[in-house]
């Protein structure tokens, strides 16, 4: 198997919003509330507040709220009609404790304006806007990206004397299903009214994503449609881990607490069940090497950020090592040869000289200066930057030893311009507390490394939170080689064991990479972005945010690989490749067949055409990689966890609906393609270890602007059904794929619904899958729909 159950329990931080909305939720359930922003709560008050209401529902003014790339919070006031005075007493936000001013004082708004708020930098919180006759106006921020919003509430209780119930009415026929964790279910007919008590955390599954309010506050009673399916935390005393309403009326209300809808900002396209899995030490994705064509393998940085989300097992050999070699003069002050500007000591490195500067246990908050490279395995490698991870500290000695407890050390380092490598390491081992694929593991987390080279300031994050920073001098250059390759899960294919530079792994070809630089386990989206970002916009991002988005370089979701043919290394030309042959490659050759170059393509999702990086081949694959016992639905950083048993048990299926602006990036006509399956090349050998692979039941359907242009669905058999397409000859051909000509922005909506089979075994691995590629104007072939091209709705 590749993965436990467990493996997914640590992405329960990834539910985001629910530590702000708690508190603000006591705050605004006793006072009438509206979400400007397409949720509507209309004020029962007097005549005036409800003509006020009606005045701001009308859009008079409309008023959105913009989170901007750089961090900072935006109200826009845009008047649609006439110009209604709109008197605002306060504007307020939410610090984690309590309410506070976000704007000073009263505001008077009588004409089309924009005002910045004093809020902290990154800022996703509710706003709240309270008016002159106390209507209160509460909004959430617009974003690059989609809005990705479930046919699921979950039940959040405040305290232990808070409690939530439904109520079943008796009626003609009226029936609940119960769902036991063993045996078949049973259902039972409603003859006298009937109370279930809900415990925290119960999910409650609708039959669309509008079936409820978005929010059901303390005291309101809210009915219940029929198909709702209860879905509990635990089993009941009784062995019941779900109900489903088959008939008739039933009602749920809370006390002391709330029941939010599931939804959450999503990056952009596929939606996936996939990771990518490096299973052994010779799995790597990479750039070609297009050095040779006059290009350069890597985006050349000074100032960078590298986001890796991760999953390191025992397969890493390597401890974490940062080997110096003691020269004649040996090291003088801080770091060898007297430190970045002092020289590189000479004399090659021998059983007498080499030691591991973290011999002695690692530091926080210190930076280690070498002459060669630090061994581990490293997750991502920018070219002159990286994220390494030891399987505990390593011997001292040559050749450098492995450590192999099975508790992770995590490093970032950097080389210089004069070649000399600095590298800041957590002291705080992240221990093994689960398996994946047999192998002793952690759970999930994001591990975020970055360097200011105009003020020297060397940080780095893990799960959001800063644990090394040191200030090194200022205006010390990065290396910026343009050999090295951006590389993921190795950097190294040769025999030495201690480098004084990295030269990277092309893509594309067949190798063994080294087990003293490779990275073993699975990893979700890289992001490599030009600046240093600021704690805030890490912790943002970790929160499933996207700041700065015109400053990333390199997005790869890791959840999305396309077979292409090879029509040029530099510039990058590609097609997708149609063939079901699998690329030949001699040892250290790329990919051909019958000729052509081919490979497995992972598309930089910012920029199609520079940086795209490709699977390795031979023992260098990766492998298409789903957990077993959880889904988890990536898409762009932020993910979505279920547990694929229950949902198997209770039939029930799962909507998501993805919304967002689709901005062109030239006018013309596109042809789309709703890709029901796109799945990475190896789930049907690597992943399943002779288990049989099951793929969901997917249906979907794509509106744009609100006209209905695509509907179709992939059984679990993978037989794609075209009901309806705007290109008739799409449905003649049973093709999914619809056009649209693009003028300017356009709301695209994206309603995917998928089941899992009753068969399924939590033994097995699950593929769902859901993204969308267009042929733009002057273009042959499918490419994906770049992340620039999705924004939330401004307004």
């Amino acid at each position: 198997m590749k993965a436990q159950a467990s493996v997914i329990v640590g992405l329960i931080f990834m539910i985001l919003l629910f530590s702000v909305i708690i508190p603000f939720l006591a705050f605004t359930m006793t006072s009438p509330s509206y979400d400007i922003q397409g949720k509507q709560y209309v004020s029962q008050a007097t005549q005036a507040r409800d003509q006020q209401m009606f005045q701001i529902e009308s859009g008079d003014p409309l008023i959105s709220y913009v989170l901007t790339p750089s961090g900072q919070d935006v109200l826009k006031f845009e008047f649609l009609h006439g110009f209604y005075p709109l008197q605002i007493r306060g504007i307020y936000y939410f610090n984690g404790t309590s309410w506070v001013p976000a704007y000073p004082g009263n505001l008077t708004v009588s004409s089309d304006l924009t005002i910045y708020l004093f809020t902290p930098s990154f800022y996703s919180g509710p706003i709240d806007i309270v008016t002159s006759y106390a209507n209160q106006i509460v909004l959430y921020p617009k974003q690059f990206g989609g809005l990705e919003c479930t046919n699921i509430w979950t039940l959040f209780l405040n305290n232990q004397q808070s409690s939530a119930y439904i109520t079943l009415y008796p009626g003609q026929n009226t029936q609940v299903e119960y769902i036991y964790a063993e045996g078949s279910p049973s259902t039972e007919t409603v003859t006298s009214e009937m109370t279930l008590n809900l415990p925290n955390g119960t999910e409650i599954f609708e039959p669309n994503t509008t079936a409820l309010p978005p929010v059901i506050g303390s005291g309101e009673i809210v009915a219940l449609p029929n198909g709702t399916t209860i879905i509990f935390p635990n089993p009941t005393a009784t062995g019941v881990v779900a109900i489903k309403i088959i008939k008739d009326y039933a009602t749920v209300e809370v006390s002391g607490g709330y029941i939010l809808e599931k939804c959450l900002h999503a990056n952009g396209l596929p939606l996936s069940s996939f990771l990518t899995g490096y299973q052994s030490d010779n799995d790597h994705i990479g750039m070609l090497n297009a050095t040779k064509c006059g290009g350069s393998n890597n985006p050349m940085l000074q100032n960078q950020t590298i986001i890796q989300w991760v999953i390191p097992d025992s397969g890493i050999y390597q401890g974490l090592d940062i080997p110096y070699v003691e020269a004649s003069t040996g090291p003088n002050g801080g770091g060898p040869g007297g430190g970045p500007g002092g020289g590189r000591p000479g004399g090659g490195p021998s059983s007498q000289n080499c030691i591991n500067l973290l011999s002695s246990g690692p530091k926080a908050n210190v930076p280690y200066y070498s002459n060669y490279a630090p061994l581990g395995g490293y997750a991502v490698w920018t070219g002159d930057a990286g994220i390494v991870i030891g399987n505990g500290i390593a011997n001292t000695g040559n050749p450098p030893g492995g450590g192999n407890n099975n508790e992770f050390y995590i490093a970032f380092t950097v080389q210089l311009y004069n070649d000399t490598w600095v590298t800041i390491v957590d002291p705080n081992p992240v221990p093994a507390e689960t398996t994946l694929n047999g192998k002793q593991a952690t759970y999930l987390m994001m591990i975020a490394g970055s360097y200011n080279a105009s003020t020297g300031v060397m940080s780095l994050y893990v799960n959001g939170s800063l644990v090394s920073q040191v200030q090194l001098k200022p205006n010390l250059q990065l290396n910026n080689s343009p050999l090295s390759i951006i590389d993921v899960g190795s950097v190294y294919n040769g025999s030495n064991k201690l480098l004084k530079s990295l030269p990277g792994v092309a893509g594309d070809v067949n190798t063994g990479d080294s087990k003293y630089y490779s990275f073993d386990g699975a990893l979700g989206p890289t992001i490599i972005y030009n600046v240093s970002l600021t704690p805030n916009a890490i912790n943002f991002l970790y929160h499933g945010g996207l700041p700065d988005f015109n400053d990333i370089k390199v997005m790869w979701t890791q959840n999305y690989v396309v077979y292409s043919k090879i029509n040029n290394v530099y510039p990058l030309q590609t097609e997708e490749c149609y063939s079901t042959q699998q690329p030949h490659a001699n040892n250290g050759q790329y990919g051909t067949i019958n000729g052509q170059m081919v490979g497995y393509e992972v598309y930089n999702l910012v920029n199609e055409s520079q940086y795209d990086a490709f699977w390795g081949l031979g023992g260098a694959i990766p492998t298409a990689f789903t957990p077993f016992g959880s889904l988890v639905l990536w898409s762009g950083a932020t993910p979505l966890v279920f547990n694929p048993a229950v949902l198997s048990e209770t039939g029930q299926n799962v909507t998501i609906e993805f919304q967002a602006n689709l901005v062109p990036p030239e006018k013309g006509t596109y042809t789309f393609s709703f890709n029901f399956t796109d799945c990475p090349p190896g789930i049907t050998s690597e992943t399943h270890n002779n288990n049989n692979f099951v793929w969901a039941n997917e249906y979907g359907k794509v509106y744009i602007n609100g006209k209905l242009v695509f509907n179709g669905y992939m059984s679990s058999n993978k037989q794609i059904h075209v009901l309806y397409s705007n290109d008739p000859s799409a449905v003649v051909k049973n093709q999914p794929t619809f056009d649209h000509t693009l003028t300017g922005s356009v709301n695209i909506t994206i309603v995917f619904t998928f089941n899992i089979p009753s068969d399924y075994s939590t033994s097995e691995p699950l593929g769902i899958f859901f993204g969308l590629m267009w042929i733009p104007p002057g273009y042959s072939s499918f490419v994906p729909v770049p992340i620039s091209s999705f924004q939330t709705s401004s307004e």
